[in-house]
């Protein structure tokens, strides 16, 4: 038997479950409501369809937000204390894929004494300390805008562009644009005598000439990236991927400070700076490598140039409050 009945005369019970696609309006009390609880699992992405609900934290376990959408909240709250090195956590995230950004900014209440974060533009994480947080320590969070409408702008940087280049054949660089294409650019080396390695922008094939070797099935529909693995500077790698990204299905996704051949090797870091056509949260992707990071470094895609989210970005509020024991780390983040 259902647990709900109609209150008066006047109430209508209507049975099963039921789903509205657009918005409902309520003139009067909404009366009966039971919120969801969540028990959260270590890694949960939560979804915008448990908006609303109560979710549990315990010790280790640590959750994501979803992409940020106006209007969805959450109640968390611990329904144990924190044993030392078993801390919550909560992240903030940018896209589809979870990865974290720094989108939160609001206030801590301990035993009735509140205190804004303040020190970071916005941060990425709220930890609930192991050893300190207790049973009823909460932390309530919404979604107030969708962040930053400004251009994404990603960063690959050669640590020292005058310097030979380690990258070796079949390495690669994987950039995923604001229409959620991924391409994988592959590095192939034509330093061979003679050299038979495909061009730069030639989309692979299993059979396609890497060099020494061919593509293999892992690497099909890479783009190639053409160089001499044994002479060419780090910086002129970064030219020949543009020329790669700008010959592929990324032609239209991206611009950059680079034109044919246009960085010259010089010492010390050179950078290929990207930015996505698309402005806003869709356009704040992210770039991946196999190539030591000795050589190059990677940031993903954010609407700053610094590679961090700028103040505008704080999608997320929050209030966190407890007792004495409440120990909440807010640490600041990237969208690395």
């Amino acid at each position: 038997m259902s647990p709900f009945f109609a209150k008066t005369d006047d109430h209508h019970l209507v049975a099963g479950d039921q789903m509205f696609t657009d918005d409902v309006q309520i003139g009067g009390t909404l009366q009966g409501r039971r919120k969801e609880i969540v028990t959260a699992t270590n890694g949960q992405g939560l979804g915008i369809e448990q908006s609303g609900a109560t979710v549990i934290l315990g010790a280790g376990i640590n959750v994501k937000l979803p992409k940020p959408q106006v209007g969805v909240s959450y109640d968390f709250i611990l329904t144990a204390d924190l044993a030392e090195g078993s801390d919550a956590s909560i992240t903030s995230v940018y896209n589809d894929s979870g990865n974290p950004a720094a989108l939160m900014k609001g206030i801590v209440d301990t035993n009735g004494s509140p205190t804004a974060i303040s020190n970071h533009a916005a941060i990425s994480r709220i930890t609930f300390d192991g050893g300190k947080a207790t049973e009823g320590d909460f932390c309530k969070v919404e979604c107030v805008t969708t962040g930053a409408t400004t251009a994404g702008y990603g960063f690959i940087t050669a640590v020292d562009g005058d310097a030979t280049t380690s990258a070796t054949e079949k390495e690669y660089i994987t950039i995923i644009d604001g229409n959620r294409v991924e391409k994988k650019y592959v590095i192939v080396d034509n330093g061979g005598t003679p050299s038979d390695a495909v061009v730069t922008g030639t989309v692979l094939a299993s059979d396609s000439d890497t060099g020494a070797g061919t593509a293999g099935t892992s690497l099909v529909g890479g783009i190639a990236v053409a160089i001499n693995a044994g002479t060419t500077p780090q910086a002129t790698v970064l030219s020949e991927l543009w020329n790669a990204i700008t010959g592929s299905q990324h032609s239209a996704s991206f611009t950059s400070n680079c034109t044919t051949g246009s960085l010259a090797p010089a010492n010390g870091n050179q950078i290929l700076a990207l930015t996505s056509s698309i402005a806003g949260q869709a356009g704040y992707t992210w770039i991946d490598s196999d190539i030591a990071a000795q050589q190059f470094t990677f940031s993903n895609f954010a609407p700053s140039g610094s590679g961090d989210w700028s103040a505008n970005a704080a999608a997320w509020s929050f209030d966190c409050k407890g007792d004495d024991a409440l120990s909440i780390n807010t640490t600041s983040g990237s969208n690395s």
